[in-house]
């Protein structure tokens, strides 16, 4: 089985016609991700989805950074994609180091939406909307944040649930969105907290800025990107509920320099990342075992909210379903 690979380049070409006219032919070669490694600069960027173990999968590849001697750096705010090309660019040349970086690989990562890096090895991480939901609205309160903006965070969501005496739950906060809004798909901005809703969808679509079918995540036309991108504008789309499986299949998708320092086997060297001292979870809340868990109706209420996240992440499960046999790794599910 086979799936086609990442759009990465265009060619054109001109055929001459009668009367001096020309026409002009752009055509998109899609070729294997294996394949295509072959051909691109040695740089990694990981386009990381809040709540989806964006922080545990920057830690591992950090740590692959530092064992090989490549070139690590994370954003954590949002950047533009014109900002990551330039600081790879910038990393290339040896602003991040001494003159060797211009011949390392280069590991980086940030909170942006997808963008065209026709010459890196794209990756990024789902998870499942309703668990991604519950997660970020706790991060928001509970996180490993500035105590600032856990305060601020706590104050929003009593103030829109009407509560004093006690922090509110996602229950509540679920009640809350659903009288305000109805039962339908909601944006970004339709939430106290506006990067609640349909994060994958904004995440895997691009910026809006950039592409105007982005604009409403909650539209067709942005879910059929994001789907197009999935399939197409990312070399790895790992899933956060099968995680080990997920970074065995990165390895086996990258080049092997990359991780051989760990073992030259992918299944062994993922073993031994995730082993690692400094591995392991991270960016778990404090508070993380005495939060309320969501009811059966506010599930539901949230998959309705998320509607799009939810369409988009059946169709990443499939697409990994087929990778994992593709690559041979059913023993990892």
């Amino acid at each position: 089985m086979s799936h086609p690979g990442r759009l990465r380049y265009t060619m054109s070409f001109t055929l001459s016609l009668s009367r001096g006219c020309y026409l002009f032919i752009l055509c998109c070669a899609t070729i294997s991700p294996m394949d295509a490694l072959d051909a691109i600069p040695t740089s990694a960027v990981f386009v990381k989805v809040p709540k989806t173990g964006s922080t545990t999968l920057r830690g591992l590849m950090e740590i692959m950074a530092k064992k090989s001697n490549f070139t690590y750096f994370n954003n954590d705010r949002m950047v533009s994609c014109d900002h990551m090309h330039k600081a790879i660019e910038n990393a290339r040349h040896g602003t991040y180091g001494d003159t060797e970086s211009a011949v390392r690989p280069i590991f980086a990562s940030s909170h942006m939406p997808h963008c065209d890096f026709a010459s890196s090895f794209l990756l990024t991480m789902a998870r499942e909307p309703v668990a991604r939901f519950v997660s970020h609205f706790y991060y928001t309160m509970y996180g490993p944040r500035p105590q600032g903006k856990k305060r601020h965070s706590i104050s929003v969501a009593k103030n829109y649930t009407h509560l004093s005496d006690r922090d509110p739950s996602v229950n509540e906060f679920a009640v809350n969105l659903r009288d305000e809004y109805g039962e339908r798909c909601l944006q970004k901005t339709e939430a106290p907290f506006n990067f609640l809703n349909n994060q994958h969808v904004y995440y895997f679509c691009g910026f809006p800025s950039a592409h105007e079918d982005c604009a409403d995540v909650c539209s067709e036309r942005a879910l059929k990107r994001a789907i197009f991108n999935m399939k197409h504008g990312f070399d790895f789309v790992g899933v956060v509920e099968h995680f080990n499986a997920s970074l065995t299949m990165l390895l086996k998708k990258m080049p092997p320099a990359w991780y051989s320092v760990f073992d030259d086997e992918p299944a062994r060297a993922a073993e031994k990342i995730l082993n690692h001292p400094e591995g392991g979870h991270r960016n778990v809340n404090d508070k993380k075992h005495t939060m309320e868990p969501p009811t059966e109706e506010t599930k539901r209420l949230l998959r309705v909210f998320n509607a799009n996240d939810v369409r988009l992440y059946n169709n990443v499960i499939n697409f990994f379903a087929d990778e994992i046999k593709t690559y041979k790794l059913e023993d990892f599910m």
